[in-house]
């Protein structure tokens, strides 16, 4: 389970306290659907194009892995 904020500000600076940084990205109609984790944290939110690319610039420079999916621990090895 994780926490979710309600600003992605107050993610970054939990985040730089974390080793690993996780994110998914949706493209949707008002935008980019982004959601973020690091730690026991999270972040969820549609953002437009500007945004978008200032997000992405900084999970490339915090090496941040990307998501491409999620499954249960049963399903997977099942």
């Amino acid at each position: 389970m994780v926490e979710i904020l309600d600003s992605i500000d107050d993610l970054r600076e939990h985040a730089k306290y974390c080793k690993v940084i996780l994110y998914r990205i949706d493209e949707v109609v008002n935008g980019y659907r982004v959601r973020l984790r690091a730690g026991s944290y999270a972040w969820d939110g549609i953002v437009k194009k500007e945004e978008f690319d200032k997000i992405l610039a900084w999970l490339k420079q915090e090496n941040a892995k990307k998501v491409k999916s999620s499954v249960s621990d049963e399903l997977f090895f099942s």
